[in-house]
């Protein structure tokens, strides 16, 4: 799968430069978006491609189709990060500064 997989362009920033900006301050601040690969929905029409057989107790075989992002696929870390910037400037106007910080500083 991996292998017809686009990975992406790197979203992240240049680390040197998010290490000099965050001591430019006398406090740091430094957050953790909790379980943020388990929080990206595959598209529904791109779920065929994140299809697998599962077989339970009774030795029956189910299709089944993931709804999230999968651990493993080299695109994953360009759709992690870019969902975080795509809903930053979803909320540019209520929340400015802080889309700012997150478009301008997060390094994924």
């Amino acid at each position: 799968l991996n292998r017809q997989l686009e990975v992406g362009p790197n979203l992240q920033i240049d680390l040197l430069k998010a290490l000099l900006r965050f001591r430019r301050y006398r406090v740091g601040l430094q957050a953790d978006i909790q379980k943020m690969y388990l929080q990206v929905r595959i598209a529904e029409q791109d779920r065929d491609a994140c299809r697998f057989l599962w077989r339970d107790k009774s030795c029956e075989l189910s299709h089944l189709r993931l709804q999230r992002v999968c651990f493993g696929l080299t695109c994953y870390p360009f759709l992690a990060i870019n969902t975080v910037r795509v809903r930053a400037r979803r909320h540019q106007d209520a929340a400015p500064r802080a889309a700012t910080e997150i478009l301008e500083n997060m390094y994924g």
